[in-house]
């Protein structure tokens, strides 16, 4: 069940929503989570139901060693019980997401002959495999309280998160649960002028540029189409994946629940630092929390030289989360990379570049990041690679076949980009897009600065209306397959 789905849209999402306050109201707080609880699962059941005991077990196994990680006090069985969660989740997540990558690289490197599952990979797994790892880490240091089956559940299994996140903490969302605020009407309406903006982004930007984005994957582009195609992946995975987390926050909102931000205008930073604190944030924080420092705790004595292997090393990690292949481990590396760079420059106190100078090479480093990560696998990014330079031929528009050109053979002359759309829409949708990235407010202070008047209600309603008429055959949401 898609968010951008009528079925969610008129049907889910409505009845969740009634469901929920008549049960806090009419019988328990108690109920009105057990029932959103229950809609959670019906919500995640609905892809694949076969799938539905693989998310209960792991929530009740991470329950289960939560509260003895909670409760016990002898350090040595709380160690054993805390190396069995953890191994646990990542033998569970190992053999879903990379068993058939690691399998796949020794076949190539020894030319064995090991058979691959060919397993579909769960949805949300990568999520809510991580939440609860986190969750674990805490409990075992003592930082995490003995919660609620039902709460506990909801922190993993809450619908506007479950599927692409954000990730999120227990101690920002267990509260939540267990408060069961009543119903309150501004919250409905700033969660629905928050699922409005999401649903645009992703059917009026995301959409139309991921059907120019795909063929060029899947044949070699030519020199303008490479570039054109570079500038459109990166505004297609900002908008597709930002209009989800602004819809699940909606959708939450509507509920009284706020879910943490996930962005914040990434695409205006001026460095690969800044851009890491603005786009997919809660990744970020986790990439912090549980990979980096305790990374620099494990030495005796942080120097900056160690300091930088474990931002290098906690970013391959990043890249691997992403997907089981070598482009997303490369675009790891190369962000870590780039991070060591910036933090060498700021400790020698170098000069800065202009801002305008610095934003332009942070905006091209991300999106050229985004080809290899976009590619799939090393051949797909060699190809494209080539186009971007020209090695898959050169098209040139047709008012210059009359004007003195290098003899190549590469180059011919016609429309540029055919399969972008044109050559007149693409340049003007591509600058829409980098004026809104640029220049437009966040949609979380789009709606904490609404105000229910006749002009805005007609603005938004509008918006929606022309949303809701494009809901036929709606593509998933690019971040499903991380």
């Amino acid at each position: 069940m898609l968010f951008h789905s009528a079925t969610f849209i008129f049907y889910f999402l409505p009845a969740t929503i009634a469901i929920y306050f008549l049960c806090r109201s009419l019988i328990h707080p108690v109920a009105a989570r057990a029932a959103l609880l229950l809609c959670s699962l019906f919500f995640y059941s609905w892809w694949n139901v076969t799938y539905l005991p693989l998310v209960l077990g792991s929530i009740v196994f991470n329950f289960t060693v939560g509260r003895r990680l909670c409760r016990q006090a002898d350090r040595q069985k709380k160690k054993l019980w805390f190396i069995l969660g953890i191994l646990a989740n990542l033998a569970l997540l190992g053999t879903f997401k990379y068993f058939d990558f690691f399998i796949g690289n020794i076949n190539a490197v020894f030319h064995t002959d090991i058979g691959l599952l060919h397993i579909i990979l769960p949805l949300g797994i990568s999520f809510f495999t991580l939440q609860q790892m986190a969750f674990l880490v805490d409990a075992y240091e003592g930082l995490a309280e003995e919660y609620h089956f039902i709460d506990y559940g909801l922190f993993v299994g809450f619908f506007p998160q479950l599927i692409a996140g954000p990730i999120v903490h227990h101690k920002e969302m267990m509260p939540q649960f267990a408060d069961a605020k009543p119903f309150r009407p501004a919250h409905l309406t700033q969660g629905l002028v928050l699922f409005t903006i999401g649903i645009a982004k992703k059917l009026l930007i995301a959409d139309p540029l991921g059907q120019w984005v795909n063929p060029l994957y899947e044949a070699a582009p030519t020199l303008l189409e490479a570039w054109a195609g570079m500038y459109a992946y990166t505004f297609q995975l900002y908008f597709d994946f930002s209009g989800y987390v602004d819809m699940g926050m909606g959708a939450a909102l509507m509920l009284n629940i706020h879910l943490p931000h996930n962005f914040r205008s990434p695409l205006q930073s001026t460095t690969v630092i800044a851009f890491w604190t603005r786009w997919h944030i809660t990744l970020s924080n986790f990439i912090m929390a549980y990979i980096y420092t305790p990374i620099l705790r494990s030495y005796r004595k942080v120097t900056f030289k160690k300091a930088m292997i474990a931002t290098l090393i906690a970013m391959l990690l990043s890249g691997l989360w992403h997907g089981a292949s070598w482009t997303f481990i490369l675009f790891g590396g190369v962000h870590g990379l780039a991070i060591c760079v910036n933090q060498w420059r700021k400790k020698k106190k170098m000069r800065k570049l202009p801002r305008g100078w610095a934003w332009f090479v942070n905006f091209h480093f991300i999106t050229l990041s985004l080809v290899v990560a976009r590619s799939g696998n090393m051949a797909a990014l060699k190809d494209y690679l080539n186009g971007m330079i020209g090695r898959n031929g050169i098209i040139l528009p047709e008012f210059l076949a009359g004007l003195q050109v290098p003899s190549m053979s590469t180059v011919r002359f016609g429309e540029v980009l055919p399969r972008l759309g044109g050559d007149f829409w693409t340049p003007l949708f591509l600058l829409a897009c980098l004026l809104i990235v640029l220049l437009g407010k966040t949609a979380q202070d789009m709606a904490k600065d609404f105000k229910p008047r006749p002009v805005n209600a007609l603005v938004f309603g509008g918006l929606l209306a022309l949303c809701l008429l494009r809901l036929d055959n709606p593509a998933e949401f690019i971040y499903f397959q991380f």
